[in-house]
């Protein structure tokens, strides 16, 4: 360990899908490590002082206006070695038609971050963070209205950050892509086959399968899937469909298969899943 850092503290993967959001001041030296990173995106907005990020052995800082994103599956820690860090955070999922808004400038190990200079696109991004701490900590009690309230703000923070960084040219997201998720969302549940998707962007099942791919950074099939899950924590969430109901809901082949894909990207069962949005809507 360098001389002077602060000791990791090793802290476990979130429990994704719903957004968690808050407001912290690392007034004394305090570092968080993730060694498996996270299952959803994080992000950070630096108001004041200076942290640092670090994936393997590469270090990078966040400085007063940086807005800093961590990809899923992204080991990572992030620390203040002198204390005085102050900055705005949030987990989340990322819709798939966000996909663009994501791209921002590569920092280290796959972490992404973006210096914003403008002092109005700075105000909006912290006004957009404090309509979302409080839409995310209510959002369960709220029901699905307060997670789309806070999914908005979030949305909203990843558009000013695009505005800021000119990522704004239809290149860098064909809009043949963005019909065929247009498509998938449309019809979830539906049984969608490549040569038919392929057809309505009036492209090749290969052409389509590749474009599609180095656009999003997964296919189609893996991004419909990831499309009915995220679905599937908001239905066990908010309503009282039985696991099997919204397993069907959704395309799934089976109850089985539905809990084992669930499982595989949250780390717990549907039902262990509902049981937790339950007690912290109880306890909000």
């Amino acid at each position: 360990m360098d001389v002077g850092e602060p000791a990791p503290l090793d802290v476990p993967p979130t429990t994704p899908g719903i957004v968690v959001a808050g407001h912290y001041v690392y007034a004394v030296p305090r570092r968080v490590r993730r060694r498996a990173g996270t299952r959803d995106w994080l992000v950070f907005f630096t108001l004041d002082g200076e942290g640092t990020f670090r994936v393997g052995e590469t270090i990078a800082a966040a400085r007063p206006g940086d807005v800093t994103l961590i990809p899923p599956g992204v080991p990572h820690d992030y620390a203040s070695w002198r204390g005085g860090w102050e900055f705005l955070w949030a987990h989340f999922l990322a819709r798939p038609d966000w996909a663009r808004w994501l791209h921002l400038p590569p920092l280290v190990g796959g972490l992404r971050q973006l210096g914003v200079s403008s002092a109005a696109n700075r105000a909006r991004i912290q006004g957009a963070f404090e309509r979302l701490i409080p839409d995310a900590g209510a959002a369960l009690g709220r029901g699905a209205v307060g997670q789309e309230l806070a999914l908005n703000a979030i949305e909203e923070v990843l558009l000013v950050c695009a505005r800021e960084a000119r990522i704004d040219q239809p290149t860098r997201f064909d809009r043949r892509v963005e019909l065929v998720i247009e498509v998938l969302a449309s019809d979830l549940a539906g049984g969608h086959r490549l040569e038919d998707l392929a057809a309505r962007a009036a492209l090749s099942p290969s052409r389509l399968a590749h474009l599609f791919k180095a656009q999003t950074g997964g296919s189609i099939f893996e991004t419909l899937l990831r499309m009915r899950l995220e679905q599937a924590t908001r239905l066990l969430a908010h309503t009282t469909r039985s696991v099997g109901e919204v397993s069907a809901s959704l395309g799934f082949a089976s109850p089985y298969y539905f809990s084992r894909q669930f499982r595989r990207r949250y780390g717990v069962s549907p039902t262990a899943y509902r049981a937790h949005a339950v007690r912290s809507a109880r306890a909000g």
